[in-house]
């Protein structure tokens, strides 16, 4: 039976929540330039985006803790609404629910835009971009220290295209293979992405680890009988981590993924 570690991308092998930010500022600017979010050093021109601050933005620390409450590309624009309007998204009920707000036209510009915009990011400044998404290290070492005990996989709602490009250019290429990358293309839920996975590699549902650092993919994922680990490491929360416990889910910290990913 063929043992597989599928893993998310963002927020799980690379910490890439700062450009993400970026790249979605400059999504809702270019749809309204009369948006407060104009005024956003990123924006308005005062600062290199891989010399910004983050931290110390208030705009980025509460795109952080609605983050995990989203899916796709156009999850970003959604949630800086909610930021510049004020409205208080404390759950995934009330996400959920905003979410729904918007028209569905409306939503489909905004994720078509994000990767314009990305392109476009990635285009003018190369080494801007690829050094605003590290991969975590620790993660890499504990991969290759167990090179040939599960076959990797990417499973991700980013496109292939950046995966590939970033891969390449961080040099993690012997880790990854570019034939077992499951990017947005297999749909918006990451059921469509495992089924594919699982097929492709002739494996049960119990050999398959899926390690995603939303919660909501992971209880989405469940009834499929794959192993479902929260990294505890990415874009993630107490909220999240809580609730994870609560439904049987293991929450796996940076420095326990060995223990976690590779049991017997």
């Amino acid at each position: 039976m063929a043992k597989v570690l599928a893993l998310d991308f963002d927020g799980v092998i690379f910490d890439s929540i700062r450009e993400a930010f970026t790249v979605a500022l400059h999504t809702v600017t270019g749809r309204d330039p009369t948006s407060r979010l104009a005024e956003h050093p990123l924006i308005a021109g005062r600062c290199s985006p891989d010399l910004f601050p983050f931290a110390e933005d208030p705009t980025f620390r509460a795109f952080l803790d609605i983050v995990p409450l989203g899916n796709r590309a156009e999850d970003y624009s959604v949630i800086l609404s909610a930021i510049q309007d004020g409205t208080p998204v404390p759950d995934q009920t009330a996400y959920d629910r905003l979410y729904r707000g918007f028209d569905r036209a409306w939503l489909d510009e905004a994720h078509a835009r994000f990767y314009i915009e990305r392109a476009r990011l990635r285009n003018d400044d190369f080494e801007a971009w690829r050094r605003l998404q590290p991969p975590y290290q620790h993660l890499i070492e504990v991969l290759r220290s167990h090179a040939g005990d599960r076959t990797l996989a990417i499973v991700t709602a980013r496109d292939a295209t950046s995966v590939k490009l970033l891969v390449e250019a961080w040099a993690v290429t012997d880790l990854f293979s570019s034939a077992l990358v499951f990017d947005k293309s297999y749909g918006v839920r990451k059921t469509g992405h495992l089924e594919a996975l699982m097929e492709k590699l002739s494996a049960a549902p119990s050999g398959v680890v899926f390690v995603d650092d939303k919660l909501n993919h992971l209880l989405q994922v469940a009834p499929l009988g794959v192993v479902p680990v929260l990294a505890a490491w990415g874009y993630n929360t107490p909220r999240e981590r809580l609730l994870a416990e609560r439904a049987g889910i293991a929450v796996a910290k940076l420095e326990r993924a060995e223990e976690l990913l590779f049991a017997a």
